[in-house]
């Protein structure tokens, strides 16, 4: 019991020698500062303040991702450093295109999944051999299954947006008219621990752990794993919005765990399922656009509040003065 103690303070201080923490403060202030200064320039005052996009995440992210940590170090699953700064690099290049859709587990993961299958056939050349054997040796047959649970996470935070989690936006029509419309965004760190091919902590049954990439005893990391979706609404109420994009993930989620036990017979069909997962989601993005574009609009540039115009639906205009 002593060494788990231990280990789980080593975990957290291992954390803040990680990029993610770090990355993820810069990108909420990023993102909240352009976000306030498009506000400023629309609606001649910010909406929200700064760090709003993490508004009301926090409580849930930080439980689901001490369950899902349970499993995943109850299973014994197990992750090298190089995988993990790969991930990194990964997660800060995808939220460069200043889009919180891209953070998505289904594309952060996916894409790890496929680089990692890349450098395992064409990386000896390249990578330090120490790093090359770390990423060979890593059995990503439960990738699918960690995309599925942080792709759950992301449903559930979707299905509870409230409709002052959404940020108000004007754009212009194709013939220059004013439109209103709704931003869904948000980005949440969910702490997932998993274990490392070396520490102070032995196996305690033949079985564990399950993925052994080397080494007799282990120790653990914290990774503050960074999740994120961003959609944008024109002719639905963002909350209606919401939880039919959630209702799609959910059952994304289904289908990757179905294919996930099919590569426990079926090796290939693991890779298969990190690419569904990847696609699914795109379509999921691109679907709800379309989608959207079918129904009537629903906002407009609605009276005056407290000196500043506001986008609120038909419904919400009768409360406006």
């Amino acid at each position: 019991m002593l060494e788990w103690i231990i280990e789980v303070g080593l975990a957290i201080i291992r954390m803040f020698a990680q990029p993610f923490l770090y990355w993820f403060l810069i990108l909420l202030w990023w993102s909240s500062y352009f976000r306030m200064k498009k506000e400023r320039a629309t609606f001649g005052t910010k909406v929200f303040s700064y760090f709003h996009e993490a508004n009301g995440t926090w409580a849930f992210s930080i439980i689901s991702g001490l369950l899902l940590s349970i499993l995943v170090v109850g299973l014994g699953l197990t992750v090298t450093i190089p995988v993990v700064y790969l991930l990194a690099i990964i997660m800060i290049v995808l939220s460069l295109f200043k889009r919180f859709f891209f953070l998505s587990a289904s594309y952060t993961l996916g894409i790890l999944t496929i680089m990692v299958y890349l450098l395992d056939v064409f990386g000896e050349a390249i990578l330090p051999v120490s790093w090359w054997k770390d990423l060979s040796n890593i059995d990503f047959m439960y990738i699918p299954y960690l995309i599925a649970a942080l792709l759950i996470i992301e449903s559930i935070l979707l299905y509870r947006t409230k409709t002052m989690d959404t940020y108000p936006e004007v754009t212009k029509s194709k013939r220059g008219k004013n439109l209103g419309r709704h931003r869904i965004k948000k980005a949440t760190i969910v702490p997932l621990f998993c274990l490392l091919p070396s520490g102070a902590i032995e196996p305690f049954a033949d079985w564990w752990p399950v993925l052994n990439v080397g080494g007799e005893s282990y120790g653990l990391m914290l990774i503050p794993f960074i999740i994120g979706f961003e959609h944008a609404v024109s002719n639905i109420l963002p909350v209606k919005g919401a939880r039919w994009i959630a209702r799609n993930v959910m059952l994304l989620a289904g289908v990757i765990v179905l294919l996930a036990i099919a590569g426990y017979f079926y090796p290939v069909i693991s890779l298969i399922a990190v690419i569904v997962s990847m696609i699914g989601r795109f379509i999921i993005q691109y679907g709800f656009r379309l989608h959207d574009q079918e129904q009537d609009s629903v906002f407009q540039l609605g009276g005056e509040k407290g000196g500043s115009w506001f986008l609120v639906s038909y419904q919400e205009r009768l409360l406006l003065p």
